[in-house]
């Protein structure tokens, strides 16, 4: 796991979760190999990054959250910061951006240290 393939997943993470749910509740689940493994490779990434995310400090995971899975921009992002935690806990965007950055760093290290299987594997489309 790279810290670019971690932010495109951290990126997608709603849309991840709300996938999942719905392949979940899906009658031909069981029935349909392709959509078994897509749900078990998406339910897989999904705990193994909501695990990740615990590791994170309070000020980390706002940032991450705020940042990469709201889609804020990094001025947004400043402002939420600032109003969330106070002016006198206020942080500039490169701040900030050095906060995600070891974050990022935090939760691939443990992602990496896990036994994820083929989990976050790459799938390339044969033509």
């Amino acid at each position: 796991m790279t810290e670019q393939g971690l932010k495109r997943l951290l990126y997608q993470f709603d849309a991840s979760k709300r996938q999942v749910e719905q392949l979940k509740n899906s009658p031909g689940l069981l029935q349909d190999m392709a959509a078994l493994s897509s749900y078990g490779r998406q339910s897989c990434q999904i705990k193994f990054l909501t695990g990740a995310m615990r590791i994170l400090s309070r000020q980390e995971m706002y940032v991450v959250k705020t940042r990469l899975m709201c889609h804020n921009t990094w001025a947004d992002t400043t402002s939420m910061f600032e109003e969330k935690y106070g002016v006198s806990m206020a942080r500039s965007e490169r701040t900030l951006k050095e906060v995600q950055s070891r974050a990022l760093k935090k939760m691939t290290d443990f992602i990496n240290r896990m036994p994820t299987g083929d989990c976050f594997e790459e799938k390339t489309k044969l033509p």
